[in-house]
C-alpha cells in the first residue's frame, strides 16, 4: 500500500463523495483521483523522475492536495513547507533538498518574485495551474519502502532538517491514527484549521483514506470567529489537528460560548505542550473530546496519545496527574525512556526513544544526524521524560533546554505549570540564563493578562509557596508576546537570546534558600 492507493481506494467505493470543500469550490473523490493520476502523468512525461523533490509553498487549498497527490503517485518526494515562511527560508530548503521545482499558490505572486530572486540555482516555480497534465494511465508501481514527503523539521533548535518519510511511514501512521485517534468514515466532516505542510496534512492521509469530507479555510490569518463559524454551519465532525495556540485563540473568542459545536466528535491537539489552565477551559467549551498527540516529524504524529476519556474536569487542577502527561504508546508502536541508551526502570528520568514503522529513514543527506539520532532502530526524541505505572508518559523538557542551575536539574514544564495557576498571567516560558555563580539561572519570561498589574515578587512568592527553592526563577521578565515559530512552539533559543540583551529588564530576585 502507497500514499496514492489510499485515495484510488476511497475513489472506488466513494467516487461521489466531496473530498475537499473550501467555499463555493468542492471536488469528488472520483475526480480528485482521476485528476490526481493526469498530473501524475504530466510530470513523468515532463520528465520528471521518481525519487526527485518538489517543493510545496503555498496555503491550504484543493489545489495544493490536488498537487501533492499527484507527487505520490509520481513517485515524486513531496517538499511541503509552511506557507509562513520567508523565501529565504525556502530558499534554503530548496537548495538543501536538490529540489527539481517549486509548487507555489498563485495568491502568492509577490513572494513567488522573492523566492525567485533568492535562489540560484534554475528551477521551475509553477503555479497549480501550471502543473503538467498527461493521459490518463496506469498508477506508477512504488515500492512501499520509496520516499514520499521530505518533512522538515521546525528548527526551534538550530537550523531544519529534512526528515525522510517512505509511504509505508505514512501508511502506517494512518492506520495507527484510525487506531487509536479518531476513525474517520465517509460521514465525517474534518475541518482543517492548521498547515496542511505539517500536522493537518499529515492526518490529512488517513481522512482521505477513509473517505471523509475535509473543509479548508483560505488565507494565512487563523480567523478564530470564521472557524467557529464554520463547525456550525458544516456540521464538522473533526478538527483533525490543532496546536495549543489555536485552541486557546478559538476560547478566546467572544462567539465561542453561543455558536453550536454540538456536531464535534474529536478534536486531535498537539505539536506543543498544552498546560492545565488552557486545558481545563477546553474541556469545559468543547466536553470530553479531546485527544492529545505526542508525536514529531521523525515519526510523523505517532508516539503517544491521551485518549479523550481521560480529558476529565476532576484531574484539571491536578500538576501531576493524567493531563499532565502525553499519554500511553501509540499502537504498533514502541515507546521508552533511555538512560544511557538502556530502557530505564520505575520512574527514573531519561530520554524518550521511539521504535516502529513510522520511524524515518533518516535526515536528508545527512548521515551523522541520522546515527545520532537512531540506533538499533530507536529513535532519540530529544525530549525528557519518565513514565509511571500504569504506561502513562510525562514529558518534563527538552534535552537542549534543560537547565542546570547549582548542579540540580530543573524542567521548565513543571515551572511553567505552577507560574500558570497564578491569576494575570496569560502566557510563559522558563529559560536558563548564564549565571556566574549558579551557572545557569531559572528566567521567567511572561506575558501580563490583559488589564493585570502582576509584578515580579507577586511571582516569585508564588513560586516559593509551590516549588523547591533552586527550581524558582530568579528573574523575570515581562513580554507583549513569546516568539514562536510557524508551527506555534515557542521559540527558546530566539527567547535566551531576546532575555540576555534585555536584561534591563528583567528583575534579579535574591539567590533562593
Amino acid at each position: 500500500m502507497t500514499v496514492g492507493n489510499l485515495l484510488r481506494v476511497a475513489a472506488a467505493s466513494h467516487p461521489q463523495r466531496i473530498a475537499l470543500r473550501m467555499g463555493a469550490e468542492s471536488i469528488t473523490y472520483s475526480d480528485l483521483d482521476t485528476s490526481s493520476q493526469q498530473i501524475a502523468s504530466g510530470w513523468a512525461a515532463g520528465g520528471y523522475r521518481p525519487g526527485e523533490r518538489v517543493v510545496v509553498w503555498s496555503t491550504n487549498s484543493p489545489a495544493y492536495v490536488l498537487g501533492v497527490f499527484s507527487l505520490f503517485k509520481a513517485g515524486l518526494i513531496a517538499v511541503p513547507v509552511n506557507p509562513r515562511l520567508h523565501p529565504r527560508e525556502v530558499a534554503t530548503i530548496v537548495s538543501d533538498c536538490e529540489a527539481s521545482a517549486v509548487l507555489i499558490d498563485e495568491t502568492m505572486d509577490e513572494q513567488r518574485d522573492k523566492l525567485s530572486g533568492e535562489l540560484q540555482l534554475k528551477i521551475p516555480i509553477l503555479s497549480f495551474g501550471e502543473m503538467p497534465h498527461g493521459r490518463l494511465g496506469r498508477e506508477l508501481n512504488l515500492r512501499r519502502d520509496a520516499l514520499a514527503w521530505l518533512f522538515y523539521t521546525s528548527g526551534t533548535t538550530g537550523a531544519p532538517k529534512g526528515a525522510m518519510l517512505s509511504h509505508e511511514n505514512l501508511v502506517a501512521m494512518s492506520v495507527s491514527c484510525l487506531a487509536d485517534m479518531y476513525s474517520f468514515g465517509p460521514s465525517d466532516i474534518a475541518l482543517h484549521i492548521a498547515p496542511l505542510s505539517h500536522g493537518s496534512g499529515l492526518y490529512l492521509l488517513p481522512g482521505i483514506g477513509r473517505a471523509s469530507t475535509h473543509v479548508l479555510l483560505p488565507g494565512l490569518s487563523l480567523d478564530a470567529s470564521l472557524i467557529l463559524e464554520t463547525i456550525a454551519q458544516q456540521h464538522v465532525t473533526v478538527i483533525p489537528f490543532a496546536t495549543p495556540t489555536i485552541l486557546i485563540k478559538l476560547l478566546n473568542d467572544p462567539s465561542v460560548d453561543s455558536t453550536d459545536l454540538s456536531s464535534l466528535k474529536r478534536i486531535i491537539y498537539g505539536g506543543a505542550p498544552m498546560h492545565l489552565k488552557h486545558l481545563r477551559r477546553a474541556i469545559e467549551r468543547f466536553g470530553p473530546i479531546l485527544t492529545q498527540l505526542y508525536g514529531q516529524g521523525e515519526s510523523p504524529m505517532t508516539l503517544t496519545y491521551l485518549p479523550a476519556e481521560c480529558h476529565r474536569l476532576e484531574d484539571a487542577d491536578d500538576l501531576t496527574g493524567p493531563l499532565t502527561s502525553v499519554g500511553i504508546a501509540r499502537t504498533g508502536t514502541d515507546v521508552r525512556i533511555e538512560v544511557d541508551g538502556k530502557e530505564a526502570t520505575g520512574r527514573n528520568l531519561g530520554e524518550v526513544a521511539v521504535r516502529g514503522p513510522t520511524v524515518m529513514r533518516g535526515y536528508w543527506q545527512n548521515p551523522q544526524a541520522t546515527s545520532e539520532a537512531i540506533e538499533d532502530g530507536w529513535l532519540r526524541t530529544g525530549d525528557i521524560g519518565w513514565r509511571d505505572e500504569s504506561g502513562r508518559f510525562y514529558l518534563v523538557d527538552r534535552v537542549k533546554d534543560l537547565i542546570i542551575s547549582g548542579g540540580s536539574n530543573v524542567y521548565a514544564r513543571e515551572v511553567e505549570d505552577v507560574i500558570l495557576t497564578l491569576s494575570g498571567i496569560a502566557d510563559v516560558a522558563i529559560v536558563g540564563l548564564a549565571d556566574d555563580y549558579w551557572g545557569e539561572r531559572v528566567h521567567a519570561v511572561i506575558v501580563r493578562a490583559e488589564d493585570s498589574n502582576l509584578d515580579s515578587d507577586q511571582v516569585i512568592r508564588h513560586c516559593r509557596r509551590k516549588l523547591a527553592a533552586y527550581k524558582i526563577p530568579r528573574s523575570v521578565e515581562f513580554v507583549r508576546e513569546l516568539p514562536r515559530n510557524a508551527y506555534g512552539k515557542v521559540l527558546k533559543r530566539e527567547l535566551r537570546a531576546q532575555s540576555r540583551k534585555s536584561s534591563a529588564a528583567s528583575r534579579e530576585t535574591p539567590a533562593a534558600e
